[in-house]
């Protein structure tokens, strides 16, 4: 082979190695080019999730009205005793120990469950402050068994305002704390609780009641 062979071989084994070279650098150093990116739906949900509650329809009575007629009763015996005014024609029931719940009377179909109602529990004898009472009072009905969806609206030094869910039903509910003695020392936790469409007559009886405890 004369030296024009010879160089043409090596010039064609050169451009060879070049274009080696320039391939590879393409294919390891670049990225490619072209298409689309496209979520991998996943194979089971990243985190866990609550079904939502469900809520049944409140019972149809009119909402409970502001400024109803009273009478004074009292409940408790030895040292706790209480005075408090409570609406004329409402059930009274002892339902549990140290506890009083008034309910409206009964309405046409024989059933007053989940309108609203009134109830007080003396909790003198617990040597508990307001601010502490209200505080395990909250957290209580927040993990109540049954209780879904607490929402604590507002609170203040002695009362704190809620919605739940209550087997179906949404509640709200207004509790207060009250001393007799002037001190911060809590003698009774006093609740109205009702539907949400109740709220300005829930307000205006947990007012007359505990402006007129003694």
């Amino acid at each position: 082979m004369g030296w024009r062979g010879v160089g043409v071989t090596v010039l064609c084994a050169g451009l060879g190695l070049a274009a080696g070279v320039a391939l590879a650098r393409v294919t390891t150093n670049e990225p490619a080019v072209g298409g689309t990116a496209t979520p991998v739906p996943a194979a089971s949900p990243s985190y866990p999730f609550d079904p939502p509650v469900e809520v049944v329809p409140d019972p149809d009575d009119p909402p409970l009205e502001r400024g109803l007629p009273t009478h004074d009763e009292r409940i408790g015996q030895g040292p706790f005793v209480l005075g408090l005014p409570v609406p004329d024609g409402w059930q009274r029931t002892n339902s549990n120990f140290g506890e009083w719940k008034w309910t409206p009377p009964l309405g046409p179909d024989g059933d007053n469950d989940y309108t609203y109602f009134l109830r007080v529990k003396l909790v003198g004898n617990q040597n508990l402050t307001i601010a502490g009472a209200l505080q395990d009072r909250i957290q209580a009905v927040d993990l109540a068994s049954g209780t879904e969806e607490f929402d604590l609206e507002s609170q203040t030094p002695d009362t704190f305002t809620s919605t739940y869910v209550l087997e179906g039903h949404r509640r709200l509910a207004i509790e207060r704390f009250i001393s007799v003695d002037g001190t911060d020392h809590a003698f009774a936790n006093i609740a109205v609780v009702g539907r949400l469409v109740d709220r300005e007559g829930l307000v205006d009886l947990m007012g007359t009641v505990t402006d007129g405890v003694g």
